[in-house]
């Protein structure tokens, strides 16, 4: 730059010249960022991307955070943390020479998610663990979850369906099995801090409920259902008298005499009751009447008729045993000894 001074003397004009550099500042570029969302009690970044048109030791910045709270930070990263949620707004000014420059912005935080599941409809109870029957329709809703946006189901064991999908608020369940169930709902946001809650249900059977048909028995056995039924009741009868409930899959030693086993399924999805009656009796003695005794004979000397009590059992070894109507002979051709 040059500047001109101009002095009179004596009428006449003189010029003198002066050469000074001189430096023209202009007023601070304000600009700074932050992430989105930002969470409550979390920490973050403002990014100060500021131009500040002169010498760092020449500029003054001033941060307001709008929750009470200042900075006069000259880093390009201030960390800050919400400890609540709502539109906050934040101003960064930054002071040179010129005189200051001020931005402002809105920052939105929002809260950490809280799950909630509930159940809408389809069950038979309305208190946990809720009471389903196999096979059943229930809806279930995270509707009432807080600050979530994103909605996961899950089950524990898996052998259920979620329909139209389990990434939904408010899907239905289908439970494929009887048994003890829990049921999961994973809610988030865009904090990615996921909150769970949990539902339980108890899973009863609509199976038929059945019994094998037990033949009668001429010793002692051991009982036991071939296809048992979760959540049914077995007990038995001996003699008239109950001994009580059994495990299905154990069973239980059945001892001469009659023997009631009642098997029950009554809930609420059930009221069923079948019985399997067999008894357990002892061999009827057998005699031989003729002979009544040992016998020798002559070979093939005749056949040799043999009354036995009582009638329709078999005779072994057979190979010597011809019948004849209800008669039974035996014919001597083999020389040696036949126990029969």
């Amino acid at each position: 730059s040059m500047v001109a001074f101009r002095t009179c003397s004596g009428g006449r004009v003189t010029s003198s010249y002066l050469k000074t550099p001189i430096r023209i500042l202009v007023k601070p570029k304000v600009q700074f960022s932050f992430p989105q969302p930002v969470c409550v009690g979390i920490d973050f970044i403002f990014s100060n991307a500021s131009c500040t048109n002169a010498p760092a030791n020449e500029v003054t910045y001033l941060w307001d955070f709008g929750d009470g709270t200042t900075s006069t930070s000259a880093a390009l990263s201030i960390t800050h943390r919400y400890n609540q949620t709502g539109n906050f707004t934040v101003s960064l000014t930054v002071t040179n020479r010129c005189g200051p420059k001020k931005l402002t912005q809105t920052v939105i935080v929002i809260g950490l998610p809280k799950a909630k599941a509930e159940v809408v409809s389809g069950t038979q109870t309305t208190t946990s663990p809720y009471v389903v029957c196999v096979n059943s329709t229930v809806k279930i809703t995270g509707i009432n979850s807080s600050n979530a946006t994103i909605y996961t189901w899950s089950s524990s064991p898996t052998t259920t369906t979620f329909s139209p999908k389990r990434d939904t608020v408010t899907p239905n369940i289908t439970f494929q099995q009887a048994g003890n169930y829990i049921v999961i709902l994973k809610a988030d946001n865009n904090c990615l801090k996921p909150s769970f809650d949990t539902l339980r249900f108890r899973v009863l059977s609509v199976a038929p409920l059945t019994l094998q048909t037990s033949s009668d028995a001429c010793a002692p056995i051991t009982y036991r259902v071939t296809t048992p039924v979760v959540g049914a009741t077995y007990e038995y009868f001996f003699n008239g008298v109950s001994q009580g409930t059994f495990d299905p899959a154990v069973g239980f030693t059945a001892g001469f005499g009659v023997h009631v086993v009642i098997a029950r399924l009554q809930n609420e999805c059930n009221n069923q009751e079948v019985r399997d009656t067999f008894a357990v009796v002892s061999a009827d003695p057998v005699f031989f009447l003729k002979p009544n005794n040992d016998t020798t004979v002559c070979r093939n000397s005749g056949v040799i008729f043999l009354q036995v009590d009582p009638l329709g059992g078999t005779i072994t070894p057979s190979a010597n045993i011809t019948r004849r109507g209800d008669s039974l002979f035996f014919n001597p051709s083999v020389v040696g000894m036949t126990t029969l």
